[in-house]
């Protein structure tokens, strides 16, 4: 074939994939009807986003917020000017972020050579039909947003790496400062890319130069962000030292992600504990097999060594940084699907990369092509259950908080009748506020949730609560569906504490109210 008919058949291709990656951008952005799921955090995400869109700053509710970064509000904030809806914002966000994503993976992979179209082609649909990916693509978080930054970051990184271009270094230092501003764990991708630099054969002096260009750069951004909050509140995150080390329900929770991904729960949960220790231990021998080749040789670097070994460190020091974060910093953090979302990533790119560049030379090779690919088809078909009725509950009624059920929720209905200045306390409190459009409170913490410490203030704050409950100043609604929230005092705590013998039950909540200053209307939803 002549080299003008490659040039057309790869054009093609490119056009082709652009096709198809736009209409999945644009089959994400409407099967979100009625706007991204919301959670907990993404009610705070959402809020910061319009106080910053109303020029109000970091403030939520009167209180200056330290505990998120700022990038994922702030980028809402500035599509807020095309949308003027935060949520519709995140909407459009997501909805790029989920076809950008695999875009920039099938770029950085490169050759247009027959197996590796077909090799991208199930992993993209591993991508596009995870249960993970989806299901956070649908959802109002930060993880989409970050996943993008970040292999934009790499691109630009590895275009440096092959072909020094002060530029390129600069672009990956900036992305990658943005990726640590939408997540704090993108700290962890710090160290694997200097540590790329570092290991490339070439004089030290201009290694040097490099590593604190990129430093410099990708930390300038958090360096404010964390003089800021020191200046403004007298703390960096709002986080504290606890020690609370992991332990086996950990790498358990850690062990059932990675089999929903690749067998949607086949696996027992032991034998997904040994595979998942297998696959950490593959991706070890696969970093270090790499590095010593790409240290060693002087003549050529090769792009499909550059990303194998920024992947597979990102990933290990990703996994690292969280075990540490809930060791040291976080104990509520979760090992699952979304905390873990960029390991899972990281494992596509991965697989992609080195089925691509197995020699094909003996039968034990194509066998082991062969059964890589046959486990991602199989792991598409599994997953395909999952991520579709996601997205049909995202179509047809909404997801978390903008569940049609929820928002029309006789509680909801409650609250918003409730007169502005009466206090509302609540363990529901954050969907009160997004769903009622009221500044509910949360009831006292029994204990703390990062520390898992029972709380000095419980009880100072438990008989606040209830004098004003007494008073006719608030009134308590407790839903019964919040099961999670286990450092939060049940109902019958709660009763207990505040002299009351029974609950007022409307529909999935119950209320505890001084009726004779606040009557029940009577048309509330069942």
């Amino acid at each position: 074939m002549s080299s003008l008919s490659t040039r057309q058949v790869t054009n093609g291709s490119s056009l082709l994939v652009a096709l198809i990656l736009a209409l999945a951008a644009a089959f994400a952005y409407i099967s979100m009807p009625w706007g991204p799921g919301v959670t907990p955090d993404s009610v705070i995400y959402l809020g910061l986003a319009d106080a910053l869109y109303h020029g109000e700053g970091f403030f939520l509710y009167g209180d200056l917020v330290t505990h998120y970064p700022p990038g994922y509000p702030a980028t809402l904030a500035l599509l807020n000017v095309i949308t003027d809806d935060s949520a519709t914002s995140a909407r459009l966000l997501n909805s790029v972020a989920y076809a950008a994503s695999l875009g920039l993976i099938f770029t950085l992979i490169g050759s247009s050579d027959k197996r590796t179209s077909v090799v991208l082609a199930v992993c993209g649909l591993v991508y596009f039909c995870s249960t993970a990916v989806v299901s956070a693509h649908l959802m109002a978080w930060s993880e989409p947003a970050f996943i993008l930054v970040w292999l934009v970051s790499t691109y630009w990184l590895i275009t440096h790496l092959l072909n020094p271009q002060r530029y390129a270094l600069i672009l990956a230092g900036v992305f990658l400062g943005l990726a640590i501003l939408y997540r704090y764990a993108g700290i962890a991708l710090v160290p694997p890319m200097l540590f790329i630099i570092l290991i490339i054969p070439q004089n030290i002096k201009p290694k040097l130069k490099e590593l604190v260009l990129l430093l410099a750069i990708s930390l300038v951004g958090l360096c404010f962000w964390l003089f800021r909050n020191n200046l403004l509140s007298g703390n960096s995150t709002n986080r504290q030292f606890v020690f609370h080390p992991v332990g086996y329900p950990h790498f358990e929770s850690f062990a059932s992600v990675l089999n929903n991904f690749f067998t949607a729960g086949l696996m027992t949960p032991t034998a997904a504990i040994w595979v998942t220790a297998l696959i950490l231990f593959a991706i070890t021998a696969l970093l270090v097999r790499n590095s010593w080749k790409l240290s060693k040789d002087t003549t050529n670097i090769d792009r499909h060594l550059l990303v194998s070994i920024l992947f597979s460190s990102s990933a290990l020091a990703y996994v690292m940084f969280i075990l540490v974060s809930i060791s040291f910093i976080d104990a509520h953090t979760p090992m699952d699907e979304r905390i873990l979302l960029p390991f899972l990533v990281c494992l596509i790119v991965l697989i992609a990369n080195e089925i691509s560049n197995i020699e094909i030379g003996k039968q034990h090779q194509q066998l082991a092509i062969v059964l890589c690919l046959s486990l991602l088809t199989f792991s598409t078909y599994k997953n395909t259950t999952g991520s579709g009725s996601l997205l049909s509950t995202s179509r047809v009624s909404g997801l978390g908080y903008a569940h049609r059920s929820i928002i029309e929720s006789p509680a909801v209905v409650f609250a918003g009748m409730l007169p502005p200045e009466h206090q509302i306390y609540s363990n529901g409190f954050d969907l009160l506020n997004y769903s009622a459009q009221r500044n509910a409170i949360i009831l006292p913490e029994e204990f703390e949730p990062a520390t898992r410490n029972r709380s000095v203030e419980y009880e100072t704050k438990m008989t606040e609560m209830c004098s004003e409950v007494k008073n006719g100043h608030a009134s308590i609604i407790f839903m019964t569906a919040f099961q999670g929230r286990w450092y939060l005092p049940n109902a019958e705590k709660i009763a207990s504490s505040c002299g009351v013998e029974k609950w007022l039950s409307l529909g999935d909540s119950l209320i505890l109210t001084t009726t004779s200053v606040l009557p029940i209307p009577s048309n509330l939803p069942d």
